[in-house]
């Protein structure tokens, strides 16, 4: 018998995809897409074209640097979405004269999107596989890392201020898949909640791998698969108004946003701000859902530069690094030589909220306590140790008492005595020998002039055993803070954190939609390819916004002086009425004046016009 001949399969038919449905993209649409792209650097085109064999062969119809501006002009438009149908209508769509600066002729509609689709993939294959190029004399590595951080970058103009502060916060993408695992089970690398210490996290953590081993699809990371989408991984998020707490599969992504700069001066009552800054997203890392927050976000932090004033950022990364950076909870559980110690040392300081278990007080030395991951005097009051965190239902007065009572606190902590050594090893000065406390029955040298008088325990005659060499293991009992948990300082440099938040809400719901039908785009990969466009559009938003708010400032400065000076009157008026108040009650007279209306309620005298009636009088009522 002859073998059977194994037969192709026919062509499946399907309709026709429609690609002429946007607009022509404006002039300034189209100058802002190509000044991003051409930002790049004629550098970067070459090896991208070298990369993807462009130029090779058969020539194309489409080039890639056509495809990135038509990319771009798609994360411009309101409401759009990361699909290859909405960027091939923004080629089609392109007048001749947009074409001819593009280096492309018109494209048949008919065969605008299989071409589009060809081009792209080629190159978001090539920045996955990562390739070289030289700028200046430097070498600069591509990768979809850079590529997020060059368009975040890249969309943001050289006359804006900048500043060397960030706030960072995680956001949530579910994925498009369908789940074809029932019964997912969260896996990842870090707790899904702040109290619940990394320890316990790393045992059930084992245990849960050790079960879904067998049941389920492994990746190569060893964690479970429950979509079709095999990058997605299961995950964990907070509530907001689209969603409940909970589970979800998908991608995180971690944002970087500008805010302003600040200075503390050693009084834990005082910050001083820098001038206002534009909130644009400087940054971006975008992970598996579940994934180890410290692994993605201070590589990102670390890799960040900023450039000089009146400058833009160049390709290369070239600028002074970070300064400090404000984060909330979800990165200060992490270990410290996983966060907070790689950003310590290179020089930029975190200010972060406290978990459960770093609140703890321990005492490790004789003369040191370490209350909420700082180290205070053994002779601390007692009424200013266990002290509460402030509630988010707290009204002013209280959270304005509790301060006082953190700023009060502050002034009995040790402080550094000179940088640590080579080996890790720092040396720490009590708050009496540092002159910020004085006591009656300890003999002092000299003392800061604004330093109170507190009274110490009877038989106490010294404060500490000199000035102590604390071991490397300070630094991670202390976390590396900037500023004291919960002063006033502490809480005016963590106040901006929220813009961050804001960001997530401008790629969430107000500029753009991201959820799980924003693409159908499957894989790492191709999501961190396509959303470093939306950040680009979205930093163009932010841009426009804040010049409009610039050009708006003399007229917002006029009502600002209106509004204070009509609550000065109202503030002054009431005044007024209670010192007259307090005066009449104080009064020994039992005469009761007549009651008055208010004056909102006196009827005004009103001129009568020739030829109205006047209204009449009513006649009292018949009882």
């Amino acid at each position: 018998m002859s073998d059977s001949v194994k037969l192709p399969k026919a062509p499946r038919r399907r309709a026709p995809i429609d690609v002429t449905q946007e607009r022509q993209p404006t002039d300034a649409e189209f100058a802002d897409a190509c000044d991003l792209i051409d930002w790049l650097g004629p550098e970067f085109h070459a090896a991208l074209r070298e990369a993807i064999g462009e130029g090779k062969g058969r020539p194309g119809s489409v080039p890639a640097r056509a495809v990135l501006v038509a990319w771009t002009l798609n994360a411009f438009q309101e409401g759009s979405r990361a699909e290859h149908t909405d960027v091939a209508s923004q080629i089609v769509a392109c007048s001749d004269t947009q074409l001819a600066a593009l280096g492309m002729s018109r494209l048949p509609p008919h065969r605008a999107y299989a071409r589009i689709w060809d081009k792209t993939t080629r190159i978001h294959e090539a920045l996955e596989e990562g390739f070289d190029f030289a700028i200046k004399g430097s070498k600069v590595h591509v990768d979809l890392d850079w590529w997020c951080d060059a368009l975040a970058q890249g969309s943001i103009p050289a006359d804006l201020p900048r500043s060397r502060t960030r706030a960072v916060d995680g956001t949530d993408w579910e994925t498009c898949g369908t789940f074809v695992q029932p019964d997912a089970e969260y896996d990842g690398a870090t707790p899904p909640d702040t109290d619940t210490p990394l320890e316990e996290h790393a045992k059930t953590l084992a245990k849960t791998r050790a079960r879904l081993k067998g049941r389920v699809p492994l990746g190569p990371d060893g964690r479970g698969i429950y979509t079709n989408d095999s990058g997605a991984r299961a995950g964990h998020r907070s509530a907001n108004n689209q969603h409940n707490a909970g589970m979800y599969n998908g991608y995180e992504g971690h944002l970087s946003v500008q805010t302003r700069d600040f200075t503390y001066r050693g009084r834990p009552g005082e910050l001083t701000f820098g001038p206002e800054v534009p909130n644009v997203i400087t940054a971006l890392r975008l992970t598996e859902a579940g994934a180890h927050r410290g692994h993605a976000a201070v590589p990102m932090l670390l890799a960040e530069r900023v450039p000089d004033a009146g400058q833009r950022a160049t390709p290369d990364r070239a600028g002074t690094s970070l300064s400090a950076v404000v984060w909330d909870r979800g990165y200060s559980l992490l270990a410290y030589e996983n966060a907070h110690g790689p950003l310590w040392m290179a020089g930029i300081q975190p200010t972060f909220d406290l978990t459960t278990a770093q609140r703890e007080q321990i005492q490790v030395m004789v003369d040191i306590d370490w209350l909420d991951g700082a180290p205070f005097s053994k002779h601390t009051p007692s009424h200013l140790r266990d002290l509460p965190r402030e509630g988010r239902n707290d009204t002013w007065d209280e959270r304005v008492r509790l301060r006082s009572l953190y700023d009060e606190r502050a002034r009995w902590r040790f402080s550094h005595h000179g940088l640590p050594d080579a080996d890790g090893f720092v040396r720490l000065i009590c708050p009496f020998h540092a002159g910020r406390l004085r006591a009656t029955n300890l003999p002092q040298g000299k003392a800061s002039k604004s330093a109170p008088l507190v009274t110490l325990p009877d038989g106490v005659d010294k404060c500490c055993s000199g000035i102590v060499t604390a071991a490397p293991e300070f630094l991670k009992l202390a976390q590396a803070q900037a500023l004291l948990f919960q002063t006033t300082a502490w809480t005016m440099a963590y106040g901006p954190r929220v813009l961050v938040e804001t960001g997530n809400s401008l790629i969430k719901d107000k500029y753009a939609t991201l959820n799980r039908a924003y693409t159908k785009l499957m894989g790492l990969a191709k999501r961190k390819f396509a959303l470093a466009f939306l950040i680009a559009g979205i930093n163009r938003r932010i841009v426009r916004a804040w010049r409009a708010k610039q050009a708006d400032e003399p007229g917002h400065r006029r009502r600002l002086r209106k509004f204070e000076a009509t609550r000065a009157g109202l503030v002054a008026r009431s005044s007024a009425e209670v010192e007259c108040s307090a005066s009449t009650n104080a009064t020994t007279t039992t005469h009761r004046s007549a009651p008055t209306a208010p004056p909102s309620r006196v009827a005004k005298p009103q001129r009568s016009r020739p030829g109205t009636r006047r209204p009449r009088t009513p006649s009292p009522l018949r009882t």
